[in-house]
């Protein structure tokens, strides 16, 4: 995010876990591409950022978010900011009813649809210090993603 606007730039890190974690479900990657599969449908989102108290919590908080069209998404930001984005499509936009939106600590949280991660959280946008229920969730698609995470996690 910049000055409240998407970038479209991004840092996608890999951790290798070399050994077992217990009570940790193995989630697969999504390879489903384009989003628009997912437009309409509910996905998971998990994190562990500041919560309605102002305090950041420290136990991870979930929420079931619905995932939005990119026009509707790119209109909803627009008429937020007052100034017109086009949300790249690598990006997967979500809002709660009743609204749920990321916060400070959440960026790089999972995005799951049925225990498949379909994409890490980026943050909430437009970026505005006042509160606004309209706001939407912003994730990188890690569809995108899958070959460098494939070439990372088999050849390092």
């Amino acid at each position: 995010m910049q000055n409240g606007l998407l970038s479209v730039e991004n840092d996608i890190a890999v951790l290798k876990v070399l050994g077992f974690i217990n009570d940790v479900p193995i989630n697969q990657l999504s390879t489903i591409r384009p989003h628009s599969i997912l437009y309409g449908r509910n996905a998971d989102v998990v994190g562990c950022g500041r919560g309605n108290n102002s305090f950041i919590n420290v136990i991870h908080q979930t929420a079931s978010l619905t995932i939005l069209p990119h026009d509707e998404c790119s209109e909803i930001i627009t008429r937020l900011f007052d100034t017109y984005v086009e949300v790249p499509e690598k990006y997967i936009c979500s809002v709660g009813h009743p609204y749920t939106y990321v916060n400070d600590g959440d960026s790089g949280a999972p995005f799951f649809y049925h225990q498949t991660l379909i994409g890490v959280t980026i943050g909430d946008c437009p970026t505005m210090n006042e509160f606004n229920p309209d706001k939407v969730n912003i994730h990188a698609g890690v569809a995108y993603y899958n070959c460098f995470i494939d070439d990372m996690l088999n050849n390092y």
